[in-house]
């Protein structure tokens, strides 16, 4: 059995494992996707190959109607012959390419998750966004999701979003590890939070003569 970490963010539950994103049977799955959506590598191939001509037909025409995508941008379209009812197609950053591409990762999650609530997702998998050939570094692709997470969860107390799943490819054992290294940080700092500072009274001003 693959290795699990599993955390509660208020109502939502969040579980770390390694496993093939293409096979979930969650509401929907997040594919990392480029700007013109064409899913020719990577997971976005995997999707693709798994989901059947539709996935890549449905994405042709989005873009046909609508034009390429931007950095963080994510779209909803059909999961065709997917064991998931949606893919979310999310446009993570090329990090040598971008001037911000620590904040534009951040708000790469937030919109697949602000995506998922306006669709009434309840369940979703999303892979580590931009660790592959966009050549993100893992400790900070980690860092930035999992907090993004755990920000959005803690500002959205009445999220219809019940499960999350981080899907970690089978042959990435690296990234599964940096993910599980702030996954115990963020659990060890939610059994143990800082205490409040005391309330002091403050002091009485002296009268003016």
């Amino acid at each position: 059995m693959e290795p699990v970490r599993e955390l509660t963010l208020g109502r939502t539950q969040l579980t770390i494992e390694m496993g093939d994103i293409t096979i979930k049977a969650t509401d929907a799955i997040v594919n990392a996707a480029n700007v013109r959506l064409s899913h020719g590598g990577g997971v976005a191939k995997a999707i693709s190959d798994k989901g059947g001509p539709g996935i890549q037909k449905l994405s042709d025409e989005y873009i046909r109607l609508n034009g390429q995508l931007a950095t963080a941008d994510a779209v909803i379209l059909s999961g065709c012959e997917l064991r998931c009812k949606w893919v979310i197609h999310a446009v993570g950053p090329i990090y040598k390419e971008e001037k911000e591409p620590n904040l534009l990762l951040s708000q790469c999650v937030k919109n697949i998750l602000i995506i998922a609530e306006e669709s009434r997702i309840q369940t979703l998998a999303i892979p580590a966004i931009s660790s592959g050939i966009y050549g993100f570094p893992l400790k900070d692709c980690a860092e930035i999701m999992l907090e993004t997470i755990k920000k959005y969860f803690e500002d959205v107390r009445e999220s219809c979003i019940k499960h999350v799943f981080i899907v970690i490819h089978q042959e990435r054992k690296d990234t599964f590890t940096e993910f599980c290294k702030v996954y115990t940080r963020i659990k060890h700092s939610a059994r143990n939070p800082k205490p409040q500072e005391p309330i002091r009274n403050p002091k009485p001003q002296e009268a003016i003569p």
